[in-house]
């Protein structure tokens, strides 16, 4: 709120005052009054009063401005693209959060008789079985990006095959940057290109 004061010799009212309510970059929230003015002689408080009303309004507008939703860059398995910002509840409802048994890694079914595994948790942690050791470790989660962070390993060793599966895995998770979960059932890892390169279900 400030106040803005202007002398004019000669006129009617020699003192004439503008009072602006609101942020400067606000137009239209202004308003001219002389020392004569009917609200000053008669009601200065309602005047006041009028005033900080108006101010806590403009305050609310720019708090509701503030409040719209963004929107952030993810990919989908369409490509690259602007994708709404949602919070944990709405990927709740996707059903991330679970248990999920891997079917396949860069597109090849898994070793006969392997169990592979991934488990996602609502506060980022993930774990699961890599083939033949366990692992451990991060993840970040909104809209559709997806993204593990450094992965920590038990150390037993296995038959090659198991182990061979064991890095892909692993090679697989450092390049997912997105997912898509297909008829609540079916989570699809992807990579930057929108390629799946784990799929679980």
């Amino acid at each position: 709120m400030s106040f803005h004061g202007e002398e004019r010799s000669g006129h009617e009212w020699a003192d004439r005052y503008r009072i602006t309510v609101g942020p400067l970059f606000l137009s239209g929230f202004a308003f001219a009054f002389t020392r004569d003015h009917p609200m000053l002689q008669k009601r200065p408080l309602a005047l006041i009063l009028l005033l900080v009303a108006t101010s806590f309004a403009c305050g609310d507008l720019l708090a509701h401005a503030a409040a719209k939703p963004v929107t952030l860059r993810g990919v989908s398995a369409t490509g690259d693209q602007d994708v709404p910002a949602i919070g944990k509840e709405e990927i709740k409802k996707l059903n991330l959060f679970r248990d999920w048994k891997v079917v396949e890694i860069l597109g090849k079914p898994l070793v006969e008789n392997s169990v592979v595994t991934l488990e996602v948790k609502e506060d980022g942690a993930v774990s699961g079985k890599a083939s033949v050791n366990g692992f451990f470790g991060k993840v970040e989660i909104d809209a559709e990006k997806l993204k593990f962070g450094p992965l920590g390993l038990t150390r037993r060793a296995g038959p090659r095959p198991l182990m061979d599966q064991e890095s892909r895995y692993i090679k697989s998770l450092a390049i997912v940057v997105a997912y898509k979960i297909e008829k609540n059932k079916t989570l699809l890892l992807l990579d930057k290109d929108g390629k799946p390169v784990v799929r679980c279900e």
